[in-house]
Formats: structure tokens, sequence, C-alpha cells
């Protein structure tokens, strides 16, 4: 059972949401620690200073009702003073948030507006020489700043314990925190939406890639993916069309190479048959009649002629298959007069049956190329030209260069090829006279045989051919 997995859109968007997310949640954890800190020191600051300034008032006003109370005649007690002083200031400057309680060093407490569950927690014990002690402190979901100090009055110290309620601005502090969450949720699913849309077009080319692979994994080379975009997901697109299109035509050359071995295999088996049957026939027909010496030379005549023709078509198949088969060129110099004799020897006999002659031009002393593919090429053309031409008629050979290539040209005045038929000529087993070219023991391998041997030179066979007038074949071969 095939096993399910997350589409890699989703996959990307998750790992990518994660990875986003995180960051933003550390930046705003990062961002809210740093203002709760700012806010704490903040208000550390303005307590600091409230309860300094508290300091200050307490002292200067009890230093001023202590010089009019001197000249009194009933002057109240340091604590009255002090007492007096700190009422008028509270009417004057104090804040509602703020609670305050001063003592003598005996801890004896002069006046207080702290409630009782503050007195209870507040346990600062600063020295008596002017330092400041403060700290942080929470009761019944209140948050106080406690700060405390001694003063000099009249020459006697005085503690005073002073605690700011910053509850509102923890809760402001908070609030925000909340909020900066909140927007943070928000954020994240805007950037994942918007990621998920960007992810999904950026993969588009795959999902296209996937459409094409299977399509072609269905028979259907011809499918391409669309190139919208030059980055790396497009070149990945691109490099695929390529590949398509190298796979396609490979594919084609491979079906059309098994169609034509498809059909070599057909002509090969027609053309085997025919001598086979003939020869069967003739075998049978002197088994069962017992024909007189005449006849029976007649037919062993016959049944040789069928056999040489067989010979002669399993030697050019052979000769054909051994070069398409990747067969390399045996290039070395080659003296052409020597190469020339040779192949006349060859062909005079089937140029003496029809009372033809050969007409060579040679203006090449030495030819680079296999001497063993050059004979038999030539040989097959003067072949062809002498089947293709009527009695008493003149066979021209000629061999030149120009700068680039040697030049062999075979010339006839024979029966010539119709231009419809020139496009096949050069296929295997192809005849355009069927009963001409068995005939002439012909399987149609002549002219095959040949482009495979030019070919095999990096070289082209050129064929021009009038119906009536006769055929010229050029090759040439690089130098």
């Amino acid at each position: 059972m095939k096993k399910k997995s997350i589409p890699l859109t989703i996959r990307i968007l998750i790992i990518v949401f994660l990875i986003v997310y995180i960051l933003c949640w550390l930046y705003t954890w990062i961002l809210l620690i740093s203002s709760q800190n700012k806010v704490l020191d903040k208000s550390f600051d303005l307590t600091i200073n409230d309860q300094y300034t508290l300091c200050n008032n307490i002292k200067t006003f009890s230093d001023n009702m202590l010089t009019l109370t001197n000249q009194s005649d009933f002057p109240p007690s340091m604590s009255e003073i002090i007492k007096n002083a700190v009422i008028t200031y509270e009417s004057l400057y104090f804040k509602d948030t703020a609670k305050y309680r001063i003592m003598d060093t005996s801890g004896k407490e002069i006046h207080s507006n702290m409630d009782s569950n503050i007195k209870q927690s507040f346990n600062l014990q600063p020295p008596n020489d002017g330092t400041t002690y403060y700290e942080l402190n929470k009761i019944d979901n209140n948050s106080y700043i406690y700060v405390s100090s001694y003063i000099t009055i009249n020459n006697q110290k005085y503690k005073i314990d002073y605690a700011e309620n910053i509850t509102e601005s923890i809760n402001d502090q908070q609030t925000f925190a909340k909020t900066a969450f909140f927007l943070l949720i928000i954020i994240s699913l805007i950037l994942s939406i918007a990621l998920y849309f960007s992810i999904h077009r950026t993969l588009k080319p795959l999902r296209e890639l996937g459409k094409q692979v299977r399509t072609i994994s269905q028979g259907d080379y011809s499918y391409r993916v669309k190139i919208s975009r030059y980055d790396e997901v497009g070149k990945l697109a691109e490099d695929f069309n390529h590949m398509a299109d190298a796979v396609e035509k490979q594919t084609m050359a491979l079906k059309e190479a098994a169609e034509l071995r498809e059909l070599y295999a057909a002509n090969l088996a027609h053309e085997i048959k025919t001598p086979i049957t003939s020869i069967i026939g003739y075998t049978d027909i002197a088994m069962m009649t017992q024909p007189n010496p005449d006849k029976l030379y007649e037919m062993l005549t016959y049944i040789n002629k069928e056999g040489k023709r067989l010979d002669e078509l399993s030697y050019k198949l052979l000769q054909w298959s051994n070069i398409n088969n990747n067969h390399h060129a045996n290039i070395k110099p080659i003296k052409t007069d020597k190469m020339l004799n040779h192949i006349k020897m060859m062909t005079q006999d089937a140029l003496n049956r029809k009372n033809q002659s050969l007409i060579i031009h040679n203006n090449l002393e030495c030819i680079k190329a296999d001497e063993s593919l050059l004979i038999t090429l030539i040989k097959n053309l003067i072949i062809n030209a002498v089947n293709a031409s009527d009695i008493n008629n003149e066979i021209e050979l000629s061999l030149n260069s120009d700068d680039q290539d040697y030049i062999i040209i075979v010339k006839d005045h024979g029966i010539g090829i119709d231009k419809a038929e020139l496009s096949r000529i050069k296929e295997p087993f192809y005849m355009i006279d069927k009963n001409r070219s068995r005939a002439n023991q012909g399987a149609g391998l002549g002219l095959a045989l040949c482009d495979a041997i030019v070919k095999a030179h990096n070289g082209s066979l050129i064929i021009d051919s009038q119906k009536g007038i006769g055929t010229i074949v050029t090759v040439k071969i690089p130098l």
C-alpha cells in the first residue's frame, strides 16, 4: 500500500511558519522583557525621587515650624511638628497611590497613612547614614515599590518609609503584552497565507514537471512545461524540457529503428524465400521425374545461380551490418592505379556480358580511405550502372579532388530513375524494378551498402538521375 505523505507545499509552509512564528515570538518576548524592565526602572526612579522629595519637604516644613514654635510659650513636641509638616505636604502635593510612614529611631510611629497589610510586609531596614533602600513587593494582586531612608531633623534621626502602588503600570504592561501576542498571531496568520500563495506559485513548475513525468510515462512525449520564470526552478523546468526533447527524439529514433528492422527482416525473408523456393522446386522435380541429362544440367544451372544469389545476398548483408554497427574505417593512403586495375578486373565479366566499356578518368595519384571498403563502394556503383544500362553502352568513372574532398563520380547512360524514387533508393532491400533486379541477382542492398561505406568515411553520396537519360552518382570523401 502506498504511504500517503504531506504535500511539499504544506511541509515547506509549516517549516517556514514555525521559523517565522518562533522568531516573532522571541522578538516579542525580548521586546516585552525590555519594555517591562524599562517600566520598572522608570517606576523605581520615580518612586525614589518621590520619597526623596517627601523627605526634603518634611525636613523643610519641620525646620520652619521649629523656628516658629521656638518663639512660643508652649512649643509643640518634635513628633507633632513632623506630623503637621507631613499633613501640610500631603494636602498640597501627595499622590493617592502613595503610602508613607514616619518613625523615630526607637520604632515608634509618628504618622502614617499605610494600610496594615503594607506595614506588615514593609521590612526594609536602611542604615541611618542617609542611604536609600528599595524593593518591589506584591500584596493582594497589587504591586508596590518600597523605599526607605533616614533623615535628620533637629539633630534627631527619623525613618521615612514610602510605598508606591504601581499596579496600574504593571497592568498596562500586561495589556500591552497581550495585545502584542494577539498581533503576533494575526501577523503570523497573514504571513502564513502570503507564504502559502508564494510557495504555491513558486512550486508550480515542479507540479508541472510532475505532470510532465506522468504524461511521458503514459507514452505522450509531446507535453512541455510552460516557463514563466527564470530562477532556479525555472531553470530546472527548462532543463527538464530539454531532457524531454532528447527522450522524444531518442524514442522516435528507436521506434523508427524498430520499424526499419521489421521491414528489413520482412524484406530479407522475402528475398531469401524466392531462391530457396526455386531450389527446393527444382530438386523435387529432379528427384521425382528423373529428367534426362540435358534437363538435369539446366536445373542444376538454375540451382547454382540461385545459390550464388543467396551467397551474394548474405555477403552484402554482412558487410552492411558490420559497417552500420560502429565500424571504423581503416584510413590509409591508397595508390589509385593499382586499386583501379583491381576494380576493372572485378567488373570485367559484368561489362563483357553486355558488351559495355568502362572509361576511367583518374586525376589522383593517391587517396586516403579504407581500401577494402572503397573497392566495394566503386565496384557496387559500377555494377549498378552496368545493370541500369543497355548493351554497347559506356560507363564512366572519374577520380578528382578539390580543396576539401576527394570526388568519385560514376556516370551511366541507362534507363535513369524517377525523382519520386530517389528519396528511397538508399534504403536496404528497396528495388525500383524487382524483376530486373532479381534477373541481375540483385537484392536491393547495393546502394544501401554504398551509403553506409560513405558514411563510415564521413562523406556524402549524391544521386542525380533523369528517366531515359542516365544517372550520375557523386561520392565525396573528406581529404
